[in-house]
């Protein structure tokens, strides 16, 4: 069964894609798969897993962890976690962990990308220097995450420890996925064995949250102590909530450019010959890869019953907040891939390629 365990951990870890997951979506219960965030933007999870205890009294406990992290630019993101209810170290409830997690593409095939990260952090309840090397990989709809860990003070032992873990996840559909994991210590003794989780993915719609209802054997999602299983199956849930700074004030539409704006009463009698009407409906972009000739204009128009933005990732330009039923719209006259997001929604994304 171990060798079995090594041999999949193995070849996971020979194969690769860029899944850089804003949500649970594209993670499992007991693994990052390099998660880093969507540039500027605040991160707030919530994960607490119950079990119930032995008879008589058969008592419900609770092992919450709480993640707090920020992205300070692209494919990087720090921060920390902490539950109250950790059996990582004889005596101490309370764990700690403080971590920064960097992402990178590995050169390949356009047909078979290849993606990892690099995870450091320090458990100060363990007082333990902690890391994580995990690389991704995708083969059709099935996405697959392999990762190596290790620590200094490997489950409160003195000694330094690893453990080796290998995920899947598998979208059902735009807002629905299944995922697991397994992750099995280097040099288990009676006190670890291996950890493992699965869960039924949920993006909710008309937000940018996403939650996660999963089964599991471990506790707190520290990397010591995702990696930590034991005798007891606990049920809980991972709630998502990204935060962007900028909406504590109403963002100003970015100065038009020669007149980019277009009113939206008279949008539909003056569409040019060169212009694209992208519909935002039902939480995405009608086109997430917009080709244009040089000097088009683009319209944003908002059908949802919430407001949206269509934000350059570089920030360069910004819509402000699109009501529903408004627009706005941009003349992109140098050719280049332009990236957009929605700024209250960063799960919203888009490029637009300008042709010369």
């Amino acid at each position: 069964m171990r060798g079995g365990a090594w041999i999949a951990c193995a070849l996971l870890l020979l194969t690769a894609s860029d899944l850089r997951g804003q949500s649970v979506l594209e993670r499992s219960p007991n693994m990052s798969w390099g998660w880093t965030g969507t540039p500027g933007l605040l991160h707030f999870h919530t994960i607490h897993r119950f079990h119930v205890g032995e008879a008589p009294t058969r008592a419900l406990g609770n092992v919450p962890t709480l993640l707090a992290a920020f992205s300070p630019r692209d494919r990087l993101l720090v921060g920390g976690n902490y539950s109250s209810s950790s059996v990582l170290v004889l005596g101490s409830q309370n764990e700690w962990e403080i971590f920064g997690r960097g992402a990178f593409g590995i050169p390949a095939p356009a047909a078979s990308p290849l993606d990892g990260a690099v995870t450091l952090a320090y458990n100060t309840t363990a007082g333990s220097v902690d890391g994580e090397l995990s690389l991704h990989a995708g083969l059709g709809r099935l996405r697959l995450s392999g990762a190596v860990r290790g620590f200094s003070n490997a489950f409160d032992t003195g000694d330094f420890g690893g453990a080796v873990a290998a995920g899947l996840n598998l979208p059902l559909t735009t807002h629905v996925a299944l995922a697991g994991d397994a992750v099995l210590p280097l040099d288990p003794d009676d006190a670890e064995s291996t950890a493992w989780s699965a869960a039924l993915q949920t993006r909710i719609p008309f937000t940018p949250h996403s939650l996660s209802f999963q089964a599991t054997n471990a506790g707190p999602t520290t990397l010591q102590g995702a990696s930590m299983g034991t005798s007891l199956v606990r049920w809980g849930f991972e709630f998502t909530v990204p935060f962007d700074p900028s909406r504590l004030r109403r963002p100003a539409p970015a100065a038009p450019d020669e007149d980019d704006e277009v009113p939206h009463d008279a949008l539909l009698a003056e569409l040019e010959r060169n212009t694209v009407v992208v519909i935002v409906e039902e939480m995405q972009f009608g086109m997430e890869k917009i080709v244009v000739p040089a000097g088009s204009r683009v319209v944003w128009i908002n059908r949802d019953p919430v407001a949206h933005t269509a934000t350059a990732e570089d920030g360069s330009w910004d819509s402000g907040l699109i009501d529903q039923g408004e627009s706005w719209s941009r003349v992109f006259r140098e050719p280049g891939e332009f990236p957009f997001i929605c700024t209250p929604h960063p799960d919203m994304t888009g490029v637009i390629v300008v042709e010369p």
